[in-house]
């Protein structure tokens, strides 16, 4: 999985060459001047809000979207098969869907993903809301919200350049 801001998204396509991105950018993707014909591409208009009263923040119905999104890709990826992620700035939204999918596709137990989560990605910020509202889905009592706050780190410096996380 490799997670990317708006700026490098392209970059990210070309030296990744991943089958699946996932878009979570309120009103803009990225300038496809590339050939991805062969790219499922998926777009969640969401701003990187937390709270209600935004007219493009995610929803129960988007995180329930996006975790069916996430069940079928892990379903139908071949196994190593790369899936790039990307916000506008690569580390709030970008990076609570990252940890979002982890979670789907290993089951683990969520502190220890969160704290491998926080070595591979120090930079990341994962909107809260975000994570409030698969906590709620997935009906695991705010159990990856809490493993967020226990882990939690000053912000590292953030270079917006594409990670790549082997989970």
């Amino acid at each position: 999985m490799i997670v990317s801001s708006l700026e490098h998204v392209n970059d990210a396509i070309v030296m990744f060459k991943p089958k699946t991105v996932i878009s979570l950018i309120e009103g803009i993707v990225w300038k496809d001047d590339l050939n991805t014909d062969d790219i499922r591409h998926i777009v969640f208009n969401w701003a990187d809000v937390n709270h209600e009263n935004h007219p493009n923040t995610p929803t129960l119905d988007g995180i329930r979207s996006l975790i069916g999104a996430f069940e079928l890709i892990s379903a139908a990826s071949e196994v190593g098969e790369p899936l790039l992620i990307h916000c506008h700035q690569g580390r709030n939204r970008s990076t609570a869907a990252a940890l979002i999918y982890a979670y789907i596709k290993t089951k683990r137990d969520e502190l220890e993903l969160v704290k491998e989560f926080r070595a591979a990605m120090p930079h990341a910020v994962p909107n809260i809301r975000m994570i409030m509202l698969v906590d709620e889905v997935l009906g695991i009592d705010k159990a990856l919200g809490r493993a967020l706050i226990d882990t939690d780190i000053r912000l590292k410096p953030h270079y917006r350049t594409p990670i790549e996380w082997s989970i």
